[in-house]
């Protein structure tokens, strides 16, 4: 990317949505916002469908990026070739899934990373991601996790050059604790497409991470 990764990161997921449909749908009416301008600034919309693999994964996600149509940052909770081979822009590593070395050239323009310990931060680095998902920071709203808090959250972003985004539980009014505390970004699930108008949603996230700015560290454009 020629210029730094968003602030916020939506992430639809399909076991959050309950069926395929309903998932589609959240990915066709975000994918559509983002593209016409209904909102202040870009925004990253990662397909996610953990439960599924091999063929099942490879024809969910396929009907995912179409959904998505010119969403300019689709992005894949899978392997990068096969992200690319769908005609995402970006993909998403699971921490078991972080490759020891860079991927070959050439690659897609964001590449993110789960990681929940300093030490897999250091192998996001060395595979060359471009931004650090950590999670939990708080208690999410739909599934079990423990929370890590803010303070390892403030950790975590101290670390590492790359940008962290803070998931898990970061509701509209946590934003802003998230930034004092080292995030550059957010990383939601319920609070964007838990919401009766997801588009809504993602505005007001955006807006309170814009009127934050101060609080929010630089983040390097990523090649």
């Amino acid at each position: 990317m020629s210029q730094p990764p968003p602030r916020l990161y939506a992430i639809a997921d399909l076991e959050y949505a309950g069926d395929e449909t309903t998932w589609l749908k959240w990915l066709q009416r975000l994918g559509q916002a983002a593209a016409g301008g209904e909102l202040p600034a870009p925004i990253a919309i990662q397909a996610r469908a953990r439960q599924l693999s091999g063929s099942a994964l490879e024809a969910a996600a396929a009907r995912a990026r179409v959904a998505m149509g010119d969403a300019p940052l689709a992005v894949l909770n899978a392997p990068a070739p096969l992200a690319a081979q769908l005609g995402y822009q970006g993909a998403h590593w699971p921490e078991s899934q972080i490759p020891p070395a860079p991927l070959p050239h050439p690659r897609l323009a964001f590449m993110s990373a789960a990681a929940h310990s300093i030490a897999a931060v250091r192998r996001a680095e060395r595979a060359g991601a471009d931004a650090v998902l950590f999670a939990p920071v708080f208690q999410p709203s739909w599934k079990r996790g423990n929370a890590a808090g803010l303070e390892a959250l403030q950790a975590i972003a101290a670390a590492t050059p790359l940008p962290v985004y803070a998931l898990g539980g970061v509701t509209l009014e946590r934003t802003s604790a998230c930034l004092k505390h080292g995030a550059y970004g957010v990383a939601v699930v319920s609070g964007v497409f838990g919401a009766d108008d997801s588009t809504a949603a993602a505005r007001c996230y955006l807006e309170t991470l814009a009127a934050d700015e101060t609080h929010q560290p630089d983040a390097p454009a990523t090649a």
